[in-house]
């Protein structure tokens, strides 16, 4: 706990002032009020056809939210923050694998799943889209490591298994369990979770005559798992990676793309992902270690699909 606390006073000491931190924190709002007004994604984004260029419009959504936040930083920071076309190529190359992750999912399952009964398309096509990001994520980052950061001894942006501080963790992911159960009693909330209501396990098991737990476990395994690559590109690329080039700078803006990726989920979680990208880049950073994000993550996960289920 001593060593987590050092953490933040090293992230605060001498760094922007408290206006700083406001004028951010007023321009993530606006991005989120605005989005939840329009639905940019629902109405906009996904209504893209061919789904190709969705890439496009992705990369713009999360490149106004993260170099706008960096910019905003460079306002305080001036020469202390160092912003050259390395360091933006690096950071957007992030944005775009990202991009590239939310947008290219119909190109994977369409030819895969195309002729299937339709007991069973939608809970492969919900499978599917869990598990894709081992290619567009993992594969293209372990792709990266070599070719980029080849000499960086910090396993795969984060994920080795040094500075692992289990002890904290742990305390952490038993605030989370009450925390979650409180949050489960949200009308809004209750009624986007559990996911898994909306991946057809009912009649995928009834189709194949197997008991519906078999098929809560094998969606909530490729859900629950997916969330190692959502931390691995967050807190691993974008904040272990981006440092080498910008030093903590990399940790607001990385918390201004992970509150666009909640776009579409309850307005509670997108701002709860503000404070949780925060903490768990600040972590991340200092750590060069991301397991901790990856166990907080799926804990948290995990138990709002459970306590959702229960509630319902």
């Amino acid at each position: 706990m001593k060593t987590t606390v050092e953490y933040f006073k090293q992230f605060h000491k001498e760094y922007i002032p408290v206006k700083g931190f406001v004028i951010i924190g007023v321009f993530l709002g606006a991005l989120i009020v605005t989005n939840y007004q329009l639905d940019i994604e629902d109405n906009f984004i996904d209504k893209l056809k061919p789904a190709a260029l969705r890439i496009p419009a992705f990369f713009c959504l999360n490149a106004i939210a993260y170099f706008g936040v960096l910019f905003l930083l460079k306002s305080f920071r001036k020469d202390a923050l160092i912003i050259n076309l390395k360091t933006f190529a690096y950071a957007a190359l992030g944005l775009l694998i990202l991009s590239i992750d939310r947008s290219v999912f119909p190109y994977f399952v369409k030819p895969v799943l195309g002729s299937l009964d339709p007991q069973q398309f939608l809970f492969w096509y919900k499978i599917f889209f869990n598990a894709y990001g081992w290619i567009t994520i993992f594969g293209i980052l372990t792709l990266c490591k070599f070719l980029l950061d080849k000499k960086r001894s910090i396993g795969l942006y984060g994920l080795h298994f040094e500075c692992i501080n289990l002890k904290f963790y742990s305390i952490l992911v038993a605030l989370i369990i009450p925390l979650t159960a409180l949050a489960a009693l949200s009308s809004e909330i209750n009624s986007f979770y559990p996911v898994y209501q909306r991946c057809g396990g009912y009649a995928f098991a009834a189709f194949h005559q197997l008991p519906e737990w078999i098929s809560v476990l094998i969606y909530e395994f490729f859900y629950l798992t997916d969330f190692l690559n959502t931390e691995l590109l967050f807190r691993g690329f974008l904040v272990v990676g981006v440092s080498k080039y910008l030093g903590k700078d990399a940790i607001l803006p990385m918390v201004a793309a992970y509150a666009v990726l909640h776009f579409g989920k309850p307005v509670g979680e997108t701002i709860s992902s503000v404070f949780g990208g925060y903490f768990l880049g600040v972590l991340a950073y200092y750590s060069k270690n991301i397991w901790g994000g990856v166990l907080v993550h799926i804990t948290l996960a995990g138990c709002m699909e459970l306590f959702a289920y229960l509630l319902d």
